[in-house]
């Protein structure tokens, strides 16, 4: 991982199980970091073939988790991976990342987006939050955010 850099991470994983749907946001704002200029990535513990494949052809890097998603080993990995690229963002996305882990990833340096989908976290420790559902509002996230 050492020559490695990159301006964001994204952090999300697919699978029969959770669906595309986290990936598919997650490229999006990829392909768009890409025509800014920026240099993104993935860290995913489990993307199927033709995910993988896509993410490609769009010449963002895929890099395999190899811990338990959501743990505190996935947090350190991905800590770990961000400050080896010196990337200056981690963008998190699923419903396997709790507070604690994203508090831990909040302590790689880089900066955090969480992508959320129905604020089911009891607190967020990001520095940006991205609600992209047409009936999200603040009042959903009062009380879960850090003060700044």
């Amino acid at each position: 991982m050492g020559g490695l850099q990159f301006s964001i991470l994204f952090r999300a994983d697919a699978g029969p199980a959770i669906g595309s749907g986290h990936i598919m946001r997650c490229m999006a704002l990829a392909q768009a970091c890409k025509e800014r200029g920026l240099a993104p990535a993935f860290l995913s513990s489990s993307l199927p073939e033709p995910l993988a494949k896509r993410l490609r052809s769009e010449d963002i890097p895929i890099h395999p988790l190899s811990s338990n998603p959501g743990s505190d080993a996935d947090a350190a990995e991905t800590s770990a991976l961000t400050r080896s690229a010196r990337a200056a963002w981690i963008a998190i996305h699923g419903y396997r990342f709790p507070p604690e882990y994203q508090k831990y990833v909040s302590a790689s340096g880089a900066r955090v987006l969480f992508i959320d989908d129905f604020s089911h976290c009891t607190s967020y420790h990001a520095d940006s939050l991205l609600n992209q559902n047409s009936g999200a509002n603040p009042s959903m996230y009062s009380g879960k955010l850090p003060k700044f």
